[in-house]
């Protein structure tokens, strides 16, 4: 999954100019992905254990589960007389590939919504602010620590439909 999401952003940074990736480009990427995987997990976490309120219609609509629901349902189920897990995966990313656009991000703004829901609270989705910084969107100038370039990061970059719905689908749904 990590390599899945972080080649996301690096295909789209280099989309859009950015041909220079150095090791201090390199280093945010992986940075901010992991600041990403961390916030699905604790997401597919909270969501799974009621933490979230998943079962409200205005929350669902917005969720990681409507989202790994509509991946889903796009890419179809993978077929289970193929035994072969190579097979099974490429399966998976064809399908994936052609349900998907490299060049549209709606699931990318999908998350970026709950995200805010998390990071602010919503009284409309009765999700209160979860405190701790995993979610903090804006940082203060001054800080240039890991966690401040992360969310610095994952503000400025996103991850095309496609790649992003390939990490959900490998990070929720079994083959």
């Amino acid at each position: 999954v990590f390599p899945v999401l972080a080649e996301g952003f690096i295909a789209n940074m280099r989309q859009q100019g950015t041909a220079d990736l150095d090791d201090n480009a390199l280093a945010t990427v992986f940075q901010g992905t992991l600041t990403l995987l961390y916030r699905l997990l604790f997401l597919l976490y909270a969501e799974s254990r009621d933490l979230l309120p998943v079962h409200a219609p205005e929350y669902r609509e917005a969720s990681l589960q409507r989202l790994k629901d509509d991946v889903k349902e796009k890419a179809g189920t993978i077929s289970e007389a193929n035994s072969d897990a190579a097979d099974s995966a490429q399966e998976r990313r064809s399908r994936i590939d052609e349900a998907f656009s490299a060049s549209e991000f709606g699931l990318w703004n999908r998350l970026k919504i709950i995200f805010g829901v998390i990071d602010q609270g919503s009284e409309a989705f009765n999700v209160p602010r979860y405190n701790g910084g995993l979610f903090l969107a804006r940082r203060d100038e001054d800080d240039h620590s890991p966690e401040a370039e992360a969310a610095r990061f994952l503000e400025r970059e996103r991850i095309a439909d496609r790649d992003l719905a390939l990490a959900l689908d490998l990070l929720a749904r079994d083959l």
